[in-house]
C-alpha cells in the first residue's frame, strides 16, 4: 500500500503549478467576490467558522489561498509544505481518487493530522473538503473547518450543498481557463497584426519608397534624350522589383486584414469572469474588445492593473517607461490603442511629458486616445495640471478596483458617444 509520500512524489512528478497557471498566475492570487461568496455559503451551510479554497503549488511547495472565510487563518496568503502528511488540503488531494466529499472528523483519531503543526497552532479538529479541478487535475481543495471535532460529520444535505458548490466552483474555472486561453490566442493574433503592420512599413518606407524614387529619376533621365542601354536595364529591374514589392505589401495587407477579423470572431469564444460589482459591467459596454496599454515603473502595480483589465476580457500591452510607451505607440499607430494607463511618476519620462508628447502626436492625426495618469499625488493643483497636460481622468493610488472599472466604464462610452 502506498504511503502519502509515495503519492506525494507521484503529484510531484505530474506538478500542478503549470495546471494552475492556467486559471491564474501564481506569484500573486487577486481576491475575488465569486470565490469568497461561495466559501461564506459553505461556511453557513455547514455551520462552521472557517471555509478556505486553498491550492497546491507543487513546484514551490505551499499552499496558496484563492479565498478565505472566517479568521482561522487571518493573516494568511500561503503556507509552506513541509511535510504533505502534516496538510489538510494535501491529504484531500492524495488520499481520495473521485470527488466525494473527504472528512476527518476529529483531528485527535488522525494517525498523521494528529500530530500536524496547523493541528495545535489553529486548533483544527473537523475538516470537511472537496476537490478543486484545474485542467481536469486535482489541484486543491474546497473546504470546511472547525475547532470542535464531529462525530457524526455533516449531514446529508449538507454533504449534498458542498457537492452543488463545488461543481459551481469548479466550472467557474474551467470557463476561466478557457477564457484565458482565448485571450492568449487573441494576444497572439495582436502581436502578428502589430508585426504585420511594422513589416508594411517597413518594407514601404525602406524598400517601395526608394525604387518608386529610382523609376522616376531614371524615367526623367530617359525623357531628357538620355537613351543608353544601362538606363532603360536600370528601368526595367526597377519596376520588376517594384511589382514584387507592391504583391508583397498587398499580400502583408490581406494577412493583417485576416488577422483583424480572426481578433474580433474569436471575442465570441471569451467568458468574462463573475464579480459582484456595478462597475464591471460599464467595461463591457462596448461591443469590441478594448485595447489597454498601461504603462508603470513598478512591475507590480503593472502586473496588478493588467490582471484586474484581463480579467474583464480585454486585451493589454505594458511598458516600463514612457520612452517604451512611446515607441509602441509609434510602431502600432496612435489609433491602434483605445484606452492608455499611465503613471506619473517614472524615469526618463514622467506620465504627463508623454501624455503631452502625445496630444502633440494627435493634432497632426485629428485623432484622440482615452488617457487615465495614476499617481500617488491628490491635490488638486496637481490634479488640474496632469488634466492640462491632456489626461481625461487621474486614478489615484493605492486604487480601488470599481474606480478603475468606473474609469475605464467612461473612456468606452465616450469612445460609444
Amino acid at each position: 500500500m502506498s504511503t502519502v509520500w509515495d503519492r506525494w512524489r507521484k503529484l510531484m512528478e505530474t506538478g500542478t503549478t503549470s495546471h494552475l497557471e492556467k486559471f491564474e498566475d501564481t506569484d500573486g492570487f487577486i481576491r475575488e467576490q465569486f470565490f469568497d461568496d461561495i466559501t461564506a455559503l459553505a461556511a453557513e451551510i455547514c455551520n462552521c467558522p472557517t471555509s478556505l479554497i486553498s491550492l497546491v503549488d507543487t513546484d514551490n511547495r505551499k499552499l496558496l489561498f484563492k479565498s478565505m472565510y472566517g479568521n482561522m487563518l487571518e493573516g494568511y496568503t500561503t503556507f509552506p509544505i513541509e511535510n504533505p502528511a502534516h496538510i489538510y488540503c494535501v491529504q484531500n488531494v492524495l488520499n481520495t481518487t473521485d470527488n466525494k466529499l473527504f472528512e476527518v472528523r476529529d483531528s485527535a483519531e488522525h494517525p498523521e493530522l494528529s500530530v500536524a503543526p496547523a493541528t495545535s497552532a489553529l486548533g483544527i479538529k473537523f475538516y470537511a473538503a472537496m476537490h478543486v479541478i484545474v485542467d481536469g487535475i486535482k489541484v486543491g481543495s474546497f473546504c470546511v473547518m472547525d475547532k470542535k471535532p464531529r462525530q457524526s460529520g455533516l449531514d446529508d444535505s449538507q454533504r449534498l450543498m458542498m457537492e452543488t458548490l463545488c461543481n459551481q466552483l469548479n466550472a467557474h474555472i474551467r470557463m476561466r481557463c478557457e477564457a484565458n486561453e482565448a485571450l492568449k490566442e487573441q494576444e497572439q493574433l495582436l502581436d502578428r497584426r502589430q508585426h504585420l503592420s511594422i513589416l508594411a512599413g517597413t518594407i514601404s518606407h525602406d524598400v517601395r519608397q526608394p525604387l518608386s524614387s529610382v523609376i522616376l529619376g531614371t524615367d526623367d533621365i530617359i525623357r531628357r534624350g538620355y537613351k543608353d542601354d544601362n538606363l532603360f536595364s536600370i528601368l526595367e529591374s526597377a519596376s520588376k522589383i517594384k511589382t514584387i514589392v507592391d504583391k508583397m505589401l498587398q499580400f502583408v495587407v490581406i494577412e493583417n486584414d485576416q488577422s483583424t477579423k480572426e481578433l474580433g470572431n474569436s471575442k465570441e469564444q471569451l467568458r468574462p469572469q463573475v464579480v459582484n460589482n456595478e462597475a464591471v459591467a460599464n467595461i463591457h459596454k462596448s461591443d469590441t474588445i478594448q485595447k489597454f496599454l498601461i504603462v508603470d515603473d513598478n512591475r507590480t502595480s503593472l502586473k496588478i492593473m493588467s490582471e484586474i483589465i484581463r480579467s474583464s476580457g480585454h486585451l493589454v500591452k505594458t511598458a516600463e517607461d514612457g520612452q517604451k510607451c512611446l515607441d509602441l505607440l509609434n510602431e502600432c499607430g496612435l489609433t491602434f490603442f483605445d484606452v492608455l494607463i499611465i503613471d506619473e511618476e517614472m524615469p526618463f519620462l514622467t506620465g504627463s511629458e508623454v501624455i503631452a508628447k502625445l496630444r502633440e502626436m494627435e493634432r497632426s492625426t485629428g485623432t484622440r486616445m482615452f488617457v487615465i495618469s495614476s499617481s500617488g499625488h491628490n491635490d488638486a493643483s496637481f490634479i488640474k495640471y496632469i488634466k492640462e497636460c491632456g489626461a481625461d481622468e487621474v486614478l489615484m493610488k493605492p486604487f480601488k478596483r470599481d474606480e478603475l472599472f468606473r474609469m475605464c466604464g467612461i473612456s468606452i462610452d465616450k469612445k460609444l458617444l
